[in-house]
């Protein structure tokens, strides 16, 4: 037994010399993430400044005339948050933060228009309703029962569940998506998601109000 437990504590010297070196060695890994900047009307957002922070250090690209941009940065080893910011004079700087290192191949973004602040509630209503519009130009029509968001991996992307089950009537986040579809009896479904990548967890509301948690929960409506 003595010999095992000093064979366990050697590994995990090994493990932690290893993650020393790496570190000392500059050995980085990547963090990659493309996509399009639209505005709340659906239209690509050319000359806008993306930058990517990671680790202290951050990179900049500026979208083309199709409103796209690919960046890349360099960083530890080991998972750390990124932030990805998105600029432009007459917009609302927008930010929002994932885990690095990865490679996020469809990161849009919707930055509001600096005349936001100044709204009425009807017009950020709009503004709601056409930013689904703008992210998913070519959805098929929404579905009206819970039944096909119960299918739901949490794996799955937010494009994913658009082409399932139709697009959503609003979204209603900030500095996150939040995508809510109105459904026929009255109940709603809403996913909360940093990027459109990873769905995570569907929530539904059915009429009454009563709250749940699709999929990955004990309790289904």
């Amino acid at each position: 037994m003595k010999h095992i437990v000093t064979g366990v504590r050697c590994a995990s010297l090994s493990a932690v010399g290893l993650v020393m070196f790496l570190w000392l060695s500059g050995c980085d890994a990547w963090t990659t993430a493309r996509g399009t900047v639209r505005d709340s009307a659906g239209n690509p957002v050319s000359d806008a400044i993306v930058t990517m922070s990671v680790a202290g250090a951050s990179r900049q690209f500026r979208t083309d005339k199709d409103g796209q941009y690919l960046i890349s940065t360099s960083q530890p080893p080991w998972k750390t948050t990124v932030t990805l910011a998105v600029s432009k004079n007459g917009y609302q700087p927008y930010e929002k933060k994932f885990t690095g290192p990865g490679s996020y191949k469809e990161l849009n973004v919707v930055p509001d228009s600096v005349r936001a602040e100044k709204r009425s509630t009807l017009q950020k209503t709009d503004s709601a309703h056409s930013i689904p519009k703008a992210l998913f130009p070519n959805a098929p029509e929404k579905t009206q029962s819970i039944d096909c968001f119960r299918g739901l991996a949490p794996d799955m992307s937010v494009y994913a569940v658009v082409q399932k089950c139709g697009r959503p009537d609003e979204e209603l986040g900030s500095g996150i998506f939040i995508f809510v579809w109105h459904l026929a009896n009255g109940s709603t479904v809403s996913i909360g998601t940093p990027y459109l990548e990873r769905i995570g967890h569907v929530h539904y509301t059915d009429a009454s109000g009563k709250a749940f948690s699709l999929p990955g929960t004990k309790k289904h409506p």
